[in-house]
């Protein structure tokens, strides 16, 4: 066996994000499982229980895709998906209160009210509502990091097409859930 036969490059090409439990602004009540694709609430909170991917994707490095299947059980405002890269996003360990919602400037989000009606915030704007809920559906991101654009899939039906302000130049995959009968479980392959 020649040596090349055994040798492990140091720089993988085929990487694929999960959720960051370091990364959650109530590890204590969030449950973070199979895998780190999964989160639920354990108990009902009135603040959001918010996690980021491990992996960010910096201004112009391509284009990419992420989906989640999202059940909110019976609260229809219960959870979204969406993405950000605003610094208040960041969980600071040990902090008692917390920026993270989802009308954060540089952030775009994705979840239902209990309207129940559907919607896309984007840069704190509602750009997107329909009349519906979000109990067993998918929710498709894909984002052109080169062009700033996004595009959000409701049941791979494109809902929204819009653009993203830019604060700190590295977007995440952010998820929410809020709720004990609340679950995301994502796919980022």
């Amino acid at each position: 066996m020649a040596v090349e036969d055994h040798v492990v490059h140091d720089n993988p090409t085929n990487n694929f994000a999960t959720l960051n439990p370091l990364e959650n602004s109530h590890p204590s009540s969030t449950t973070v499982g199979q895998g780190n694709l999964y989160i639920s609430s354990s108990t009902d909170l009135a603040m959001l229980n918010i996690i980021l991917a491990t992996i960010g994707m910096p201004l112009n490095s391509g284009k990419f895709y992420y989906e989640a299947f999202i059940t909110n059980g019976n609260d229809t405002n219960a959870g979204y998906v969406g993405l950000t890269n605003t610094s208040n996003y960041r969980y600071v360990s040990g902090a008692t209160t917390t920026n993270l919602n989802g009308n954060a400037t540089g952030t775009l989000s994705v979840g239902a009210n209990n309207t129940p009606t559907i919607y896309v915030v984007n840069n704190s704007a509602n750009e997107y509502s329909a009349s519906g809920n979000l109990s067993n559906a998918i929710i498709g991101i894909f984002f052109d990091s080169n062009n700033l654009q996004v595009k959000v899939f409701l049941n791979n039906i494109e809902i929204y097409n819009g653009s993203m302000t830019t604060d700190t130049g590295l977007f995440f995959p952010v998820f929410c859930s809020r709720k004990s009968d609340n679950y995301i479980v994502v796919n980022f392959g």
